[in-house]
């Protein structure tokens, strides 16, 4: 049985399409392995009226590559983020 992040995000040699979305509306953050959602929490993540203005990817304790990074305006929905994946 897979444990912790494992239960997330499979830990294994094969291509996996991450996405996350986030509601400042709702303050939802949503998170998709391979076009399913896989955890769906509310988070404060930026106050109103604060911009965004720095976006960082930081390594601890994993190897990655990252083969493409896309960045939409407004929340994805999930069927926005499943047609994305399988058209890869």
């Amino acid at each position: 049985m897979e444990e912790g992040i494992n239960r997330i995000i499979p830990y294994d040699d094969a291509w996996h399409h991450l996405a996350l979305t986030y509601s400042a509306r709702d303050y939802l953050l949503n998170f998709y392995v391979d076009g399913l959602l896989r955890m769906s929490r509310p988070y404060i993540w930026i106050q109103p009226g604060e911009p965004i203005n720095k976006i960082e990817l930081i390594d601890e304790n994993y190897s990655y590559d990252i083969d493409e990074l896309g960045i939409w305006r407004g929340t994805l929905s999930a069927l926005e983020v499943k047609n994305i994946y399988e058209a890869q």
